[in-house]
């Protein structure tokens, strides 16, 4: 990832924080209706700054992306999308941010309330453009697929976690970028948790070509063998985001993933190329 796309990052985090401080602001109930105004004034004109931080990232963004067009064609289209969704969410937060010369609690929880949920949005916009980011700039080392779901549970904060049940069998350790990987498992896994009226589970094999295939899927899709490892997790459950399968199938392919999926009950496969092979 080159440094002016880092920074274009860095600048849209920025504005996604000082929402979600704001929702904390509204929340804490010694702040009086002053500061507040102050607060949603500083905010709005931060919705502003934000949006063109949002579009300077499409332009850093795309421009990485482009570079990586054979593997993924659709990958720059998406994340225009993508980005051009967030800066409508800031428009339209900017023209929210207001008191109404009202100070009473039902206008603050609502104001919080919008805070919080546009805050949540961000953060997804965030998380998605960062996957897309990672994916077309890999930095392949051997991983340890155990390793990658431990250190996924370990993640602090989430509004929840959902109990996944982890069948490990045959071959662990696979060719791939530590947060790609991280990155595409979250997202298998939230949007199969969020589909499925049951608990997701993750099956991990071995696979023909020496790789590693991890299958996540609605109920129990673990086939156990004698030397099956068999772990319960809780991991953090994402909110929803917008064009998470879109995301999903560039990124797989800028790096280089295979991906395949089923319906009712969903399955998603990940194939993970085998240690020491070519990176894509």
């Amino acid at each position: 990832m080159n440094d002016r796309l880092s920074i274009a990052l860095g600048a849209v985090r920025e504005g996604a924080q000082a929402i979600d401080n704001l929702s904390h602001l509204l929340r804490a109930r010694r702040v009086g209706p002053r500061a507040i105004a102050v607060a949603l004034g500083e905010v709005r004109e931060g919705c502003r700054e934000l949006s063109a931080a949002l579009s300077a990232l499409e332009t850093e963004l795309c421009a990485e992306l482009s570079l990586s067009h054979p593997r993924a064609p659709d990958a720059e289209g998406i994340a225009r999308r993508l980005l051009s969704q967030g800066s409508a969410c800031a428009a339209a937060l900017a023209s929210q941010l207001d008191m109404k010369g009202k100070a009473d609690a039902r206008t603050r929880l609502s104001l919080e309330d919008l805070a919080r949920r546009s805050a949540a949005k961000f953060d997804a916009v965030i998380f998605l453009a960062e996957l897309l980011a990672a994916a077309a700039s890999q930095k392949v080392v051997p991983l340890d697929i155990g390793d990658a779901l431990l250190e996924l549970a370990s993640v602090k904060g989430g509004a929840a976690r959902v109990k996944v049940s982890v069948g490990l069998s045959g071959p662990r350790i696979f060719a791939g970028d530590a947060r790609v990987v991280s990155g595409l498992l979250w997202l298998s896994i939230g949007r199969v948790a969020r589909a499925a009226s049951s608990n997701p589970s993750i099956a991990v094999t071995g696979s023909s070509d020496g790789g590693v295939e991890v299958r996540v899927s609605a109920g129990d899709g673990i086939v156990a063998g004698p030397e099956t490892e068999l772990l319960s997790l809780q991991i953090p459950l994402q909110e929803e985001m917008p064009m998470a399968g879109e995301v999903l199938k560039a990124a797989t392919e800028l790096a280089g993933v295979g991906l395949s999926e089923a319906e009712e009950p969903l399955c998603i496969a990940l194939l993970f190329g085998k240690a020491g092979g070519a990176g894509p």
